[in-house]
């Protein structure tokens, strides 16, 4: 079952699995990002409160993203504008 025997070894096929899996950990991910994954892990243990919190969190930094690229870039709206109308809190 996944991977591993019955004497506790991982067969070879699901190294590069493993490796990549480990990659991972180094670079940690974005917070909507873990946010949502925390939001998904909330649902599937029926903790439907934490799971709309962590996603609700995870949709305002997307949004709060969204807004002011929109905004500076496509509107070419000042930064320091955008900064008063769409606050920061990274």
């Amino acid at each position: 079952m996944f991977g591993f025997s019955h004497h506790g070894e991982i067969k070879m096929a699901f190294w590069t699995d493993v490796s990549e899996a480990l990659e991972d950990l180094r670079d940690p991910p974005p917070p909507e990002q873990e946010f949502l994954m925390n939001a998904t892990a909330h649902r599937r243990d029926k903790n439907y409160r934490l799971a709309v919190m962590e996603s609700v969190i995870s949709l305002e930094i997307v949004l709060t993203e969204y807004v002011t690229n929109y905004l500076t870039v496509h509107k070419k709206v000042p930064k320091k504008r955008v900064a008063n109308f769409v606050p920061r809190s990274r």
